[in-house]
């Protein structure tokens, strides 16, 4: 690409596909190379969404976002013939934290990011009561002698259903997760309704669905698994 303006600025020409890349030359900007140190300071970004080392471009101030897993949403439990099975409830979302942090070009820092807790396992038709779900993990960020910049935890993990001959309709829906859960079955089932899946997450952090009850099931049948939470995330800003 050519510019010329003779009454501003004189023949200028930039060469090469990325700006990045660029060298500048003219009567005014002489042999000038614009690299990707010196761009990177105008504004860049990115998502960390998985454990491992982050070097960073350039020296100075960044803008960090932390995200704990959310927990799992609980299990419903199963029951007997003809009757009815309570819901778990939902897990919480993680705990986020927006700090400032200094950080030095080319060091390697490492991000460390928490896992989705597991849903709990859905009772049996004995009748049991169903599992909890599990707690999210934490996601921390560190410099290299293992200082932590941030450091946040994880949602709790949904609390199971008891194993009960009946339920009332607030039971066997089940309870979505804190922040974003996870789906879960209808509030007012009918008559014959077997349980639904907790239903999983749909943000990064956001704990699962706890899984709905059986009502009124004409056979002995088990509960469902909650849901799943989803695993934190890391957001850079410079």
């Amino acid at each position: 690409m050519e510019i010329n303006n003779p009454g501003w600025v004189p023949p200028l020409s930039i060469t090469a596909p990325k700006i990045a890349d660029a060298t500048i030359t003219g009567a005014k900007l002489v042999d000038q190379t614009l690299t990707a140190t010196q761009v990177a300071p105008l504004g860049r970004s990115v998502v960390i969404d998985s454990s491992g080392d982050f070097t960073a471009p350039y020296t100075g101030d960044y803008l960090l976002y932390a995200l704990g897993a959310g927990g799992g949403g609980g299990g419903s439990a199963g029951n007997v013939a003809g009757n009815s099975s309570s819901g778990g409830r939902g897990g919480s979302a993680g705990t986020s934290f927006w700090t400032r942090v200094s950080l030095t070009g080319g060091a390697v820092y490492t991000a460390t990011i928490g896992a989705g807790g597991a849903g709990g396992a859905a009772g049996a038709d004995t009748p049991a009561g169903g599992g909890g779900g599990d707690d999210g993990g934490a996601t921390q960020f560190e410099d290299a002698a293992g200082n932590a910049l941030a450091n946040v935890a994880g949602g709790f993990g949904g609390g199971a259903a008891r194993e009960t001959s009946w339920a009332s309709l607030h039971d066997i829906a089940g309870t979505p997760g804190y922040g974003a859960g996870g789906g879960y079955a209808g509030l007012y089932p009918t008559s014959g309704d077997q349980g639904a899946y907790g239903g999983g997450a749909t943000s990064p952090g956001a704990g699962g669905g706890g899984a709905s009850g059986n009502y009124a099931v004409a056979t002995a049948t088990a509960g469902s698994a909650g849901g799943g939470g989803l695993d934190g995330q890391i957001f850079l800003i410079w």
